[in-house]
């Protein structure tokens, strides 16, 4: 049997797949180089897998120059 992968991820998995910390994770989402998750509950953001895969370049090449820092 195959294991589903999630389609949806909070921000603590979602920063973890993409190998970056929580803190740059939302700071990226406030810069708009990632997109805003969507509120599923009142304490609950969620993102799409999907909206995370769409231009990794961006925020790659931004967490490049936070580690040359």
């Amino acid at each position: 049997m195959t294991s589903l992968k999630p389609a949806l991820l909070r921000a603590k998995q979602a920063a973890e797949y993409l190998s970056i910390s929580k803190s740059l994770f939302y700071e990226l989402v406030q810069e708009g180089l990632i997109p805003k998750g969507t509120q599923i509950r009142k304490r609950c953001v969620v993102w799409r897998v999907a909206d995370l895969n769409q231009h990794p370049e961006k925020f790659i090449a931004k967490n490049e120059v936070s580690n040359a820092s």
